[in-house]
């Protein structure tokens, strides 16, 4: 196998360069982002360990649409939202609340 990757390791394997110590003199070090304007950013947060297909998924259930709870109204027989005063007829609790 020729000797392409890093340290005359074959390519494609997972040796990656490191640092001499010259460069580690002179250059700043790796964790501060080199494209920020201050030059002073700390470290980022990342989760331990990559979230699995079936936590990802169990929370997910929950993230669906609800049917509204519909109710025939008493009075007319109209559908309408449950607790709510009827479009219709304009009755709730068999009162009349809003005069139609």
């Amino acid at each position: 196998m020729p000797a392409d990757g890093a340290y005359g390791a074959p390519s494609g394997s997972r040796l990656v360069c490191r640092r001499t110590a010259a460069s580690r003199l002179t250059d700043p070090p790796a964790w501060i982002c080199q494209n920020a304007p201050d030059k002073e950013v700390g470290m980022m947060a990342v989760p331990f360990r990559r979230t699995s297909k079936t936590r990802k998924r169990l929370r997910r259930t929950h993230f669906k649409l609800q049917v509204p709870g519909m109710v025939q109204c008493p009075n007319c027989g109209e559908w309408k939202l449950a607790h709510r005063v009827c479009k219709a007829c304009g009755t709730y609790k068999g009162r009349d609340v809003v005069n139609k």
